[in-house]
């Protein structure tokens, strides 16, 4: 999967680079190595009184994953139902909340590909097909593999498939070097590609021939209930959500995970980022707390916070980076976004 890179100008300072081949520094060091600091960590949890809480975090909640799946669908039916019975005029707030919410159900297929739905392997992948998957145009399998080649190889720029260029953007303010980062990769047509299509383009026949079923049948109950106007409706609004504001959090959360930040361990190169109102939009599911997740994958999402809180007080987690706003104050996660520019480091290991 190519990602937009950035090159240098005659000036020195650097420029988007379609090929994504382009890169500062030598080449980066994975976070392969990373067993001695998942085991101390692991280690710590599993000492009284912490192992009585951490020995449950692993459990799959399957009710939980399924209620959060039909609230998520019952707000973008609702945002539909707003459009076609009260007012057009809705349309701006409607694609808002459907843009926010394709995003929830990428984070509860994320959450599946690590059995985080149901202990079940089959009923893990058959409730997320049925109630993200399709709709998203995911085929599971394709996605759940190139999701594991990102944990066994995180921040290698050969092999980790969601690898994102770091980027020199010349000097400015944060907002201004925030803001260049994000116009960056929110113009890319690959990764716009990508938000619309997901993994379409790679899917099996059968994955397909699912989809369009799932589509056939939804698309006709919405003629059924609302006649044309309804089928125009839904599928605008989610075709256009998913141009637009899905598109666009979905590239300040992946730039949120890991750019700026150093490869080489989990802690070094993956960043917890805010539990806020905010989070609602951009971290759904608290898909916020990257860090903890990348160091214990099996623990499902809605169990992340309580895992933040046992590893909290950990020297190795603690000195990691720990995002406590999305835009203002000195941890703000576009602070963390551009820190390194003019510091004199490179997120490169040479």
């Amino acid at each position: 999967m190519h990602r937009p890179g950035w090159s240098p100008t005659h000036s020195g300072e650097w420029m988007i680079s379609p090929s994504g081949r382009h890169r500062i520094g030598s080449a980066a060091r994975s976070a392969r190595g990373t067993a001695p600091e998942v085991a101390v960590l692991r280690a710590y949890v599993e000492l009284p009184p912490r192992r009585e809480v951490f020995e449950h975090l692993e459990e799959r909640r399957t009710a939980v994953a399924v209620s959060q799946l039909l609230t998520t669908w019952a707000l973008i039916v609702g945002s539909w139902a707003l459009c076609v019975w009260v007012t057009p005029w809705a349309a701006p707030l409607a694609l808002v909340i459907i843009g926010t919410r394709q995003r929830a159900l990428g984070n509860q297929i994320h959450n599946a590909s690590h059995g985080g739905v149901a202990r079940s392997a089959g009923l893990n992948r058959h409730l997320i097909e049925l109630l993200a998957c399709w709709a998203s145009f995911e085929d599971f399998e394709q996605y759940r593999l190139q999701h594991l080649r990102h944990h066994a190889h995180l921040g290698d720029h050969k092999r980790d498939p969601d690898y994102l260029d770091d980027v020199v953007v010349g000097q400015g303010g944060r907002w201004e070097l925030a803001w260049r980062f994000f116009k960056g990769y929110g113009l890319s047509s690959g990764l716009w590609k990508q938000s619309m299509l997901a993994t379409l383009p790679a899917a099996s026949f059968e994955a397909r021939l699912r989809m369009v079923a799932w589509w056939t049948v939804v698309l006709a109950a919405a003629f059924a209930v609302a006649g044309l106007p309804g089928l125009a409706w839904f599928a605008g609004l989610w075709l256009v959500s998913r141009a637009t504001v899905y598109h666009l959090v979905k590239v300040f959360a992946e730039l949120s995970d890991h750019i700026g930040l150093v490869p080489g361990t989990i802690a070094s190169y993956t960043r917890n980022l805010p539990d806020t109102w905010a989070s609602f939009f951009f971290h759904p599911h608290s898909d916020n707390y990257h860090l903890a997740h990348h160091l214990f994958p099996k623990v499902p999402l809605q169990q992340l916070p309580r895992l933040h809180q046992l590893l909290v007080d950990h020297p190795i987690y603690k000195r990691s980076e720990q995002c406590q706003s999305y835009f203002f104050g000195e941890r703000a996660v576009i602070a963390s976004w551009v820190k390194l520019q003019g510091s004199g480091r490179t997120r490169q290991n040479k």
